[in-house]
């Protein structure tokens, strides 16, 4: 059995203490698809709150389709996916302590981890993470270990930062798929920020 590099513990009880309290950001999402003839523009923006590092609440400002506003109906269900998401809708982190036996780690460099996931769904991957001298999280990328419909293939790479005192987060994450819808080949992009992060009281 493969011993857990003791940094990894110690990275994860790091993350614990950067995400506690609650805090308001303000999230975007841009994704752009293509595959032949066909292409799909969505961007969407939300103020989200969180708890201890999970989201609890959301409060949509702008859902837009190809140019189409959302209708309240779609708002509604959008907001009930981040609020409630299933099991494997979000990235089970292989720095959050809940999701360490998930993976198996191996030591790069004495600021990289490499992780590999033994659980094949898409709230899983396998890649590589950095941290900071204090043992912050500031980067990660990582191939999903499953793919929604049409993708094929694809990669997730993703920048936190200290964006309160003593609080870090998730600012910027690029995901980028390549795959097939009916019969033509395709690819699609989402492009993720968070910014305006904001102390909430409790």
């Amino acid at each position: 059995m493969q011993v857990m590099p003791a940094i990894v513990n110690q990275v994860a009880q790091q993350t614990v203490r950067d995400q506690r309290g609650s805090v308001s950001a303000h999230y975007q999402r841009v994704f752009d698809a293509h595959a032949g003839p066909r292409s799909r523009h969505e961007q969407l923006d939300f103020i989200g709150v969180y708890r201890d590092g999970n989201l609890v609440s959301v409060r949509v400002t702008n859902d837009v389709t190809d140019g189409k506003a959302a209708t309240p109906a779609q708002i509604a269900q959008v907001i009930s996916d981040y609020e409630h998401p299933k099991p494997t809708d979000s990235f089970h982190a292989p720095w959050d302590p809940r999701y360490l036996g998930d993976y198996t780690y191996r030591t790069v460099d004495s600021n990289t981890i490499a992780f590999t996931s033994h659980i094949n769904d898409t709230a899983h991957g396998s890649g590589m993470f950095s941290f900071d001298a204090h043992k912050h999280v500031v980067a990660y990328r990582y191939t999903p270990s499953a793919f929604y419909d049409h993708a094929t293939a694809g990669t997730v790479v993703g920048r936190r930062a200290q964006v309160l005192s003593g609080y870090w987060a998730l600012t910027q994450e690029t995901q980028t798929f390549r795959g097939h819808y009916t019969l033509f080949a395709g690819g699609a992009t989402a492009q993720i920020s968070q910014s305006d992060f904001r102390r909430l009281p409790g």
